[in-house]
């Protein structure tokens, strides 16, 4: 089979074989990976099982698994077509909950870089999480996203890839991003929770889109540029 892939590598297609099947074999099982990018059904990736907080600080190990060789498939064309808003927002929660903090890191960039109407946090849907816990995180999350973006659209860093606005009115010509309106709907918890691992994260400011529903997170790695 990896034969085969390498054949293929040298293959040039208006879709970007080549590149994918390169990308691919930079990864962990990469027939696994490309069996799953070519199975057509259905068309968007489904959201894997959610991780319980306790499962994620106890083996956090488990999320080089979950993830694995996942900057390589953020490069994919396919994938990137067939993944979803809510599977990277998850994503999101599996880093911060799992203190896999450099992950968010590009996780945000990559984000970032979807300029379609379907990737603006406005039209991320509600996951209508039955874990009270991680609904919080979530919607703490996005509106934390909501912050980061505008703030990097204030400097003139746009969304979708293009290039950087260096014009006079960088800082008020665009549309700033809003939360979706489930997010502003999700109420606080009844117990504080703490997400901040203090021997890795010592300096770490609290923000307030997790503080206002009783958790103690920072959004410092999501502020890249």
């Amino acid at each position: 089979m990896i034969c085969i892939f390498r054949r293929l590598k040298y293959a040039s297609t208006p879709l970007e074989v080549r590149y994918t099947i390169r990308r691919a074999l930079a990864c962990p099982d990469p027939s696994g990976i490309l069996r799953q990018l070519l199975w057509p059904f259905p068309w968007y990736f489904v959201l894997p099982s959610p991780l319980p907080l306790q499962e994620l600080q106890e083996t956090p190990e488990i999320i080089d698994t979950r993830q694995s060789g996942i900057r390589n498939l953020f490069e994919i064309p396919l994938f990137r077509a067939r993944d979803t808003p809510l599977r990277s927002l998850y994503r999101l929660y599996d880093d911060l909950c799992a203190n896999r903090l450099y992950l968010m890191s590009y996780e945000c960039e990559y984000i970032s870089r979807r300029g379609s109407k379907r990737w603006r946090l406005s039209q991320i849907p509600d996951p209508h999480d039955a874990d009270a816990l991680r609904y919080a995180v979530l919607a703490s999350l996005v509106e934390a996203l909501v912050d980061v973006f505008n703030w990097k659209m204030e400097l003139g860093i746009r969304r979708g890839g293009r290039p950087c606005d260096k014009s006079d009115e960088r800082s008020t010509n665009f549309t700033k991003e809003i939360p979706p309106q489930w997010a502003q709907n999700v109420s606080s918890l009844g117990q504080r929770v703490n997400l901040i691992n203090r021997e890795t994260e010592p300096f770490a400011k609290l923000d307030e889109n997790f503080l206002k529903r009783n958790i103690e997170a920072s959004a410092g790695h999501m502020y890249t540029v």
